[in-house]
């Protein structure tokens, strides 16, 4: 991959790992509220919590994800899947930047943790 194709991609994934960043910022000041006296109320809060939990999980992943694509540039073994080293399509990049699999050994993961998990 080009230098300038590099850049691109490292631009993207700075700019998308601040996203995610200020994105859990402004959801935690809404996780710190109190519960309401009324219990349908309570319950709708909980649920609320607990699903704002998850999506921050799921967003700290991703800031990980980022950051090892980040580190994979600085390598230079950015665009090259870490399971069979080929080459991972560009357009493939362009959707998930931070992506570590080819399309092959993406499908072969999911399979096994389909079928394991």
């Amino acid at each position: 991959m080009e230098n300038k194709e590099l850049e691109k991609f490292k631009k993207k994934l700075l700019k998308l790992k601040e996203e995610l960043k200020k994105f859990i910022e402004s959801n935690e000041d809404y996780s710190q509220t109190d519960y309401s006296t009324d219990e349908l109320d309570q319950a709708t809060e909980l649920i609320e919590k607990m699903t704002g939990f998850a999506v921050s999980s799921n967003i700290h992943h991703n800031i990980t994800e980022v950051e090892e694509a980040l580190v994979r540039i600085e390598n230079n073994t950015y665009g090259k899947c870490v399971n069979c080293n080929k080459d991972i399509p560009l357009k493939r990049l362009q959707v998930l930047p931070f992506t570590k699999y080819c399309v092959e050994c993406q499908k072969e993961i999911e399979d096994t943790n389909r079928n394991y998990g």
